[in-house]
């Protein structure tokens, strides 16, 4: 039940964004669907995409006066039943695609703030201010998939980010980029993989199996940091371990 109420404000919100004037189920478009569809795709694991394509296909059947038009009929999400197994960059191949995106500065900025927390496209592109705090080096997140509230460590490159853009005037900390979230999502995919492109062709690969390592010193180094910003309390105890397990190659 909570997953539908999720999704439902989700495209609620979607419509009041694209479409205000529209009311009704009767006045969603296939154009909508068609739009909101690819939305779930770029943001969402093909597999969860797909059931909350397939949720509201089900729901406008329902729902909708007979004889009218259902805009999700057309819909195809493929690939639902494919397990995708993905490998996390390699500290090389991250520094790469960092170094890579500096010469674009629409890009860097989401690309350091996507390195830096892990947040996906729609959560980086629509990160508003109220969930940033600068002093207490932390952000406060509701991510789009889970609906959960997180809290996400500010690293050093973001944080570097972020003072760049303290008043900008907005409530979003990069309304450039929310706005081509909207208007032109498949443009952000483009830009970004043509990045990786010319970024990972010069970077050398990891070899599959073999995972990322943090030298002693630099463990030493992450741990006498956490320890020095965070706070005492639980959050730093996690991630504290989470470090250790990292340097430990889990």
């Amino acid at each position: 039940i909570q997953a539908c109420d999720a999704l439902f404000r989700r495209f609620g919100d979607f419509m009041r964004s694209r479409n205000p004037a529209a009311v009704y189920l009767y006045e969603v478009t296939s154009d909508d669907a068609a739009i909101f569809a690819g939305l779930c795709r770029d943001s969402l694991a093909t597999a969860t995409a797909t059931s909350q394509i397939q949720r509201l296909r089900s729901s406008f059947a329902r729902l909708l006066p007979p004889g009218v038009m259902n805009p999700f009929a057309d819909v195809v999400m493929k690939g639902g039943d494919e397990a995708i197994h993905r490998r996390p960059f390699s500290p090389v191949e991250l520094r790469a695609i960092l170094d890579t995106a500096r010469a674009d500065d629409f890009l860097y900025p989401l690309v350091a703030a996507a390195a830096c927390t892990g947040m996906r496209r729609g959560d980086v592109c629509c990160l508003r201010w109220d969930a940033v705090d600068l002093d207490g080096g932390m952000l406060a997140v509701k991510t789009s998939k889970s609906g959960r509230r997180v809290e996400i460590p500010i690293f050093a490159p973001l944080m570097a980010v972020l003072k760049e853009r303290v008043g900008n005037g907005g409530k979003f900390v990069f309304p450039e980029a929310e706005a081509m979230l909207r208007e032109n999502p498949s443009g952000l995919t483009y830009r970004f993989k043509k990045l990786l492109v010319e970024a990972l062709d010069a970077a050398p690969a990891t070899p599959d199996g073999v995972e990322p390592t943090a030298p002693a010193e630099v463990e030493a180094e992450a741990l006498a940091a956490i320890r020095e910003h965070v706070r005492p309390g639980p959050k730093r105890e996690r991630m504290i371990e989470a470090m250790r397990l990292y340097a430990a190659g889990k």
